[in-house]
């Protein structure tokens, strides 16, 4: 005997064959939309929002699941439905589920009613879905909502697409024959999926921008700097990068080839390193690479280069870069006193001439004047800075053709040759040097004194004292110290010894010529005898290595006679004691 089927059963058992015909199913990459998607138009590039669309560009999203009302274990899944397990992927999986309701003992002689739920149950569109069905034995039909799509041997209902979450419900009413003691029912769902991916064809596209000085000095090393940009869609591979300098720029062999970002990157240099070559071994799109280098300025002029790039699958490019290399040329005169020679005290004068002979503007001119510790300066024109041992000169900037002229005064103490050191630099080209040297003279500068006794008497022996001291800084060559005595005295002795000229009554004392160092003084002393009374006036001259005017001193001695009583003229005077200098040459 056949027992009907537990109505809980059949649901299960209808599950099953759809979880079967699920696993049967091929996974694709993507999920093709259909011509007959609303708002679906694949040939200009535009997709339903829902649809998921794998590029070519983000070949590792990130995976996605299905909700979890959707998925999980048994017991959260609504009744009625099977299981639902999200496929692996990257990209949702549509899922379909297949439920009869009808109930599993009905009347003899009555009909029997049944649904055939057919539900999406994932987030994606699931395609050409179709119901097939085979019609049970022993009914009649009495109805079945919508009208299936073909009725013979298998009942078929075409649906097309059912949208994530969408349910379909197929309406169906038989009657059963008499003798009719079971009606089976057989229903099976199947549909289409698959992947999709668009991929754009684009060519390789590169951009090359150099960088660095429009404008060098001969002599100059700049930095310069080509940057290569992808700026297409694809990654450009085996890229050569090209710098082509003409005569008067090389390359400075002594750099190393730098990227701006990570990768294997190898530069190489000509021997005569005018032309420098980079390879790049891939460039993805968006990025870009500095190349950065730098060049040596050799001959002044206009002079160009070029650089380029070179790729696989593309034209190549290139960009001419020109850059004017000037000259730096800062000259430098200096001129002393006239005859070398200068005066110990007295300032010596020099010029410097500082001139711009080149045709690039040169900035931050410093201008020296360094002298020995023992001198000072005394004057400096044009804004010049004094110190210790020098005197500084900045000129903040210089065109060319520009002359500055530009004194220092500087004085010594001592006498000697000094040698004055010059130097001008700038910011550009190379230092200039020069020296002056100039004999310093030393002056002897005489003091001296001669003093007498104020009064005395007849018969008294009177000492005249002479001092004779050099003030300056040179020696006193053939000095001299001659005194002419007043008859009222006679000549006793001197010390140093001093001869008398040809004057028999000794009248006339003359002291042999001596050198006097700088610093130093003498004391020359003559001792004579009172013989009268009166006034008697002693003349003194001094002379310096027999220069004209000499200097002279009058002294006078008041001497009395021995007798107090006896008339002595007019009464006494003091002495006088005037001091006599020798004027300076």
């Amino acid at each position: 005997m056949a027992y009907p089927a537990p109505r809980f059963l059949l649901p299960v058992l209808i599950t099953a064959a759809a979880g079967l015909l699920y696993a049967q199913v091929p996974f694709q990459t993507r999920e093709p939309p259909l011509a007959d998607d609303p708002g679906v138009e694949q040939a200009k590039g535009r997709f339903d929002p829902d649809e998921p669309i794998q590029r070519a560009e983000h070949a590792n999203p990130a995976p996605r699941t299905l909700p979890s009302d959707l998925i999980g274990t048994p017991d959260v899944v609504p009744a009625g439905y099977g299981q639902v397990i999200a496929p692996a992927g990257d990209l949702p999986t549509p899922v379909v589920t297949l439920n009869i309701e009808g109930t599993n003992v009905a009347p003899s002689g009555q009909t029997v009613a049944y649904k055939l739920v057919v539900r999406n149950v994932s987030r994606a569109k699931a395609h050409n879905v179709v119901v097939r069905l085979i019609p049970p034995k022993n009914v009649d039909k009495v109805k079945a909502d919508p009208v299936p799509t073909a009725d013979d041997a298998e009942t078929r209902w075409e649906m097309k697409t059912l949208d994530p979450g969408q349910t379909r419900t197929i309406d169906l009413v038989y009657k059963p024959k008499a003798d009719t003691d079971e009606i089976k029912l057989q229903a099976r769902v199947q549909f289409d999926f698959g992947r999709g991916m668009i991929t754009s064809v684009s060519p390789p596209t590169l951009t090359l921008k150099k960088e660095g000085p429009e404008k060098l000095v001969v002599g100059d090393v700049v930095t310069y700097r080509i940057t290569v940009t992808n700026t297409g869609k694809v990654t450009v591979r085996d890229i050569e990068v090209r710098d082509l300098l003409l005569q008067g720029l090389v390359h400075d062999d002594r750099e190393i080839a730098r990227g701006s970002v990570d990768g294997r990157l190898m530069s190489s240099i000509d021997r005569q390193g005018l032309e420098r070559m980079w390879s790049i071994a891939a460039l993805p799109p968006g990025q870009s690479r500095v190349l950065q280098y730098r060049v040596r300025a050799k001959e002044a002029g206009k002079i160009g280069s070029t650089a380029s790039v070179l790729a696989a699958g593309m034209p190549p490019k290139q960009e001419n870069f020109d850059a004017e290399v000037l000259t730096a040329n800062l000259q430098m005169r200096v001129e002393g006193p006239m005859s070398g020679r200068a005066t110990v005290g007295q300032r010596a004068d020099y010029k410097l001439v500082v001139e711009n002979r080149g045709d690039a503007v040169l900035r931050n001119v410093t201008v020296r004047c360094v002298f020995s510790p023992d001198m000072r300066a005394a004057r400096a024109t044009n804004g010049g800075q004094p110190f210790r041992d020098a005197v500084q000169w900045i000129l903040k900037e210089m065109k060319p053709g520009e002359v500055k002229e530009l004194e220092a005064g500087l004085t010594t103490t001592s006498p000697g040759t000094r040698t004055i050191q010059f130097t001008a630099r700038a910011d550009k080209g190379t230092e200039q040097k020069g020296s002056v040297k100039t004999d310093f003279i030393g002056v002897s500068t005489l003091d001296w004194d001669a003093e007498v006794p104020g009064t005395d008497s007849v018969g008294k022996t009177l000492t005249y004292r002479v001092t004779v001291a050099n003030r300056g800084t040179a020696v006193a060559k053939n000095v001299e110290v001659r005194v002419d005595l007043p008859r009222e005295v006679l000549y006793v002795d001197s010390n140093p010894e001093s001869g008398h000229g040809n004057d028999a009554e000794r009248k006339l004392v003359l002291f042999k010529p001596f050198d006097l160092p700088a610093g130093k003084k003498t004391t020359l002393l003559i001792r004579v005898k009172a013989r009268a009374a009166g006034e008697a006036k002693a003349i003194f001259w001094l002379y310096e290595d027999k220069k004209d005017p000499p200097a002279r001193a009058d002294k006078v001695t008041n001497i009395t006679s021995s007798d107090p009583r006896s008339p002595t003229g007019p009464p006494p005077k003091p002495g006088s004691a005037n001091v006599g200098m020798l004027p300076r040459p």
